[in-house]
């Protein structure tokens, strides 16, 4: 699944402030990214949520997503 939105890690200039992810597309995934990069631009410029953007909640770059899973 692509990684889209804001980079977790806080809110203060050393903790990702103002830095944004679109990233992870292969395949048939290449179709969705110039709607995607669309939604990310909205974020980036006019501060959009990405649950403003219409794009699905699995491609959000999450905390949780960016763990690494212990199995």
């Amino acid at each position: 699944m692509p990684h889209v939105g804001r980079v977790p890690g806080g809110t203060t200039r050393t903790q990702k402030e103002n830095q944004f992810v679109l990233a992870g597309f292969n395949g048939g995934g290449m179709a969705m990214i110039f709607l995607t990069a669309k939604a990310v631009a909205g974020m980036v410029t006019a501060g959009q949520e990405f649950g403003e953007t219409g794009l699905p909640g699995i491609f959000e770059t999450t905390e949780e997503r960016l763990r690494p899973r212990v199995e």
